[in-house]
């Protein structure tokens, strides 16, 4: 902020008798408000336009993929990502990855979020907690009944996966009538959340 001050100064002629006498000064000054602003700049980049949270979506069974949901759709929790030898993996709304078979004497936080997404998806006769009874056993026969699978009522690992909503499945790794093998890629999921990625420098 640059201020600028002008001062005029007035002199008085010396008398004939040659004393000088100076004339009052004056200062002539001028105020302006001081703002506080944003500094602001802008620049045009080039983003692409994706999805969030990607990740590879591998299969904890093995055998042939029989069926595999396209590039593009979003499946909802409820729903298959892929079948291998006809089974089914489904999705299912849940922070605990499945790690370990499921069934009656087993406790724990996976299975209080199956019961949840059982209750969910309709299924009742169960109370939802951490205990995986009986009556969460009964729930289970039903649900695989209407998925068209042996009605085990044990939830094997790889029948489900759990993420925290719906997925958009991305690019396959393999196509149907491949062989997989546990801990083999399969597709490419994503949330359904779009973000814009740039690459600008530091």
């Amino acid at each position: 902020m640059l201020v600028a001050v002008a001062a005029s100064v007035g002199v008085s002629l010396a008398s004939e008798s040659g004393s000088a006498t100076p004339a009052a000064s004056t200062a002539a000054t001028s105020t302006a408000p001081v703002e506080k602003r944003d500094l602001v700049a802008t620049t045009s980049v080039d983003g692409t336009l994706g999805y969030a949270d990607g990740w590879t979506m591998s299969s904890r069974l093995a055998g042939t993929l029989t069926w595999l949901a396209a590039e593009g759709a979003v499946v909802q929790p409820g729903h298959r990502l892929f079948a291998v030898d006809g089974n089914p993996t489904v999705l299912m709304r849940g922070r605990v990855p499945a790690y370990r078979v499921l069934q009656v004497g087993v406790d724990g936080p996976d299975v209080r979020q199956l019961e949840r997404e059982l209750r969910r998806l309709g299924y009742s006769g169960f109370t939802v907690d951490t205990s995986y009874t009986t009556a969460t056993a009964a729930a289970v026969k039903d649900w695989q009944d209407d998925l068209g699978v042996a009605q085990t009522g044990v939830v094997d690992v790889g029948a489900v996966v759990f993420a925290a909503g719906p997925v958009r499945v991305g690019a396959h790794a393999v196509e149907v009538g491949a062989a997989v093998a546990p801990g083999g890629a399969v597709t490419a999921v994503s949330s359904t959340s779009r973000v814009v990625s740039v690459d600008l420098p530091v």
